[in-house]
C-alpha cells in the first residue's frame, strides 16, 4: 500500500478503533442494560399510546415521553462519565448534567422544526432529512457535549473543544452517517408499518426501541472518540 493511501485509510480506521473502545468498561454496562430496558419500554410505549391531541392516549403518550427522555439523559450521563473515567459523580444531575442536556436538546429540536416546517411529519423522507441534520449538528457538537458532561471544572468554553476539526469532524460525520442512517431508515420504516392491530405490533415495537438503543450506543462511542482525540491533541 502507497503512503498516500495510508495518510487516507488509517485516521479512519483508528477513528473507528477508539470508537469500538470507547464504551468497553465494566462499569458501563448497568447503565446501559438499564437504557436497553427504558429504551424499549418507552418506544413500545409511545407506539401503543399515539400522539393525538384530545384523545384519552395524549397524556399517556405524554408522560412516556417525559420518562424516555428523563432516563436516557441520566443513564446517557452516567455512561459517558464511566467510559472517560470521569472525576464527576456518575449518577449526579450536576452543571454538566444540565449543559448536556441543553446542548443535546438544542441539536435535537431543530431536526424536529425541519420535519414541522416540511409538513408530513411521520413520512419516511422527513424522517430522513430530520436524521441526516441531527446527526450533523451532533457530530459538530460532539467533543462538547462529551466534555461538559465529563470535565471537571466545568467545560463551558466552546473553543476549548471545538478546534483541529481535521482531526476528529470528518470521520465523526463520516462513521456517523455509514452506520446511522441505514439504522435511523429502518427504524423509521417500522414505525410507519401501522401495525398497532396486528399481532406483530409488539415485536415491531421492540425491535425499533433496540435499533434506537443501538444508534444512541454507537453515537456515544463516536463522541467519545471525538472528544479523546481533542484531549490528547
Amino acid at each position: 500500500m502507497s503512503g498516500g493511501a495510508n495518510t487516507y485509510h488509517l485516521p479512519v480506521m483508528r477513528y473507528r478503533d477508539v470508537a469500538q473502545r470507547a464504551l468497553v468498561r465494566r462499569a458501563v454496562l448497568v447503565p446501559a442494560i438499564l437504557l436497553l430496558l427504558a429504551m424499549v419500554a418507552t418506544h413500545a410505549g409511545a407506539l401503543y399510546y399515539p400522539l393525538v391531541p384530545g384523545s384519552p392516549t395524549f397524556v399517556r403518550f405524554l408522560v412516556t415521553l417525559f420518562v424516555r427522555i428523563t432516563t436516557v439523559f441520566v443513564l446517557t450521563i452516567a455512561i459517558l462519565r464511566y467510559a472517560v473515567g470521569s472525576a464527576r459523580p456518575a449518577w449526579l444531575p450536576d452543571g454538566g448534567f444540565s449543559l448536556h442536556v441543553l446542548l443535546v436538546s438544542f441539536a435535537s429540536a431543530l431536526p424536529a422544526l425541519l420535519q414541522m416546517q416540511l409538513g408530513n411529519f411521520g413520512s419516511m423522507l422527513t424522517s430522513l432529512l430530520a436524521n441526516l441534520l441531527s446527526i450533523l449538528l451532533l457530530a459538530f457538537l460532539s467533543p462538547w457535549t462529551v466534555a461538559v458532561a465529563v470535565e471537571w471544572p466545568l467545560a463551558w468554553r466552546p473553543t476549548a473543544w471545538l478546534h483541529d476539526f481535521g482531526r476528529w469532524l470528518p470521520q465523526r460525520i463520516g462513521w456517523g452517517l455509514a452506520l446511522l442512517i441505514p439504522l435511523g431508515a429502518l427504524q423509521s420504516l417500522l414505525a410507519g408499518l401501522r401495525l398497532s392491530e396486528t399481532i406483530w405490533f409488539w415485536p415491531a415495537a421492540v425491535v425499533g426501541g433496540l435499533l434506537g438503543f443501538l444508534m444512541l450506543m454507537i453515537r456515544l462511542a463516536l463522541d467519545v472518540a471525538a472528544y479523546r482525540r481533542v484531549a490528547q491533541g
